[in-house]
C-alpha cells in the first residue's frame, strides 16, 4: 500500500487485521463538478482495477466496473454545479471470479 496516496480510517475492530489480507473496501470522497461543466460527459474511470468495482453517488448505483479497467457514466446522477459523495465497493478476486463475474455474477460470489 502507497501510504502517500491513501488513508485508511479503519474501524477499531480492524486493530489486529492485516491489510493486505481484505478483499473488499469502500472508497469515498466528496466530489464538486464544476458549474460551467454544461454539456460535458461525466464519468469515472480506472485505468486499472483488480477485480471489480460498484460505484455509487450519495448512495445511488451508478454502475459497475470490471478487471482490467473501465468507465462509469455519472451524468444521470450528477449536475453541474452539484456537490456529492463518490463511493466505490472495490473487491479483489482470484482469476477464476473475475472471469465467471463477466457472465455469471451469482457464480463469481462463490469463489473465496
Amino acid at each position: 500500500m502507497q501510504k502517500d496516496s491513501q488513508t485508511v480510517h479503519a474501524h477499531p475492530k480492524w486493530n489486529d487485521v492485516n491489510l493486505r489480507d481484505v478483499t473488499a473496501a469502500w472508497y469515498q470522497r466528496e466530489i464538486t463538478v464544476p458549474a460551467e461543466w454544461g454539456g460535458r460527459r461525466i464519468t469515472v474511470s480506472a485505468e486499472y482495477l483488480n477485480s471489480y468495482a460498484a460505484v455509487y453517488v450519495d448512495d445511488r448505483m451508478a454502475g459497475e466496473t470490471r478487471f482490467p479497467g473501465g468507465e462509469v457514466d455519472l451524468n444521470s446522477l450528477c449536475q453541474p454545479g452539484g456537490t456529492y459523495r463518490l463511493s466505490l465497493l472495490v473487491v479483489a478476486m482470484p482469476l477464476k471470479g473475475v472471469m465467471l463475474s463477466y457472465t455469471d455474477t451469482a457464480s463469481a460470489r462463490r469463489i473465496k
